[in-house]
């Protein structure tokens, strides 16, 4: 059997990503309209043929998960608002 010559140099990272994307988003259905199933296949792909990407994926969602939990959003908000206002003076 022949090797598959990567396409972008990235192929993996991308499809490792669409499927855990994939996941993610049936798993934020109600739970009538999640294919059970599918996703079932789905993360079985994922943990089979790319564990380093879903391990590296599932953390960066713990990590974001918790930073948001810890920060004050008005004062985030405040903050981004502040360090990318650039005023506009009119004519």
């Amino acid at each position: 059997m022949s090797k598959i010559k990567s396409i972008t140099g990235r192929d993996g990272y991308v499809v490792a990503k669409a499927l855990y994307s994939s996941i993610k988003y049936t798993e934020s259905l109600p739970p009538e309209l999640r294919e059970r199933s599918d996703c079932k296949d789905v993360k079985a792909i994922l943990l089979a043929t790319f564990p380093m990407f879903a391990e590296m994926f599932y953390r960066q969602d713990e990590a974001m998960e918790k930073f948001w939990k810890e920060q004050p959003t008005d004062a985030l908000w405040r903050e981004a608002a502040i360090k990318h206002f650039v005023p506009v003076e009119l004519d």
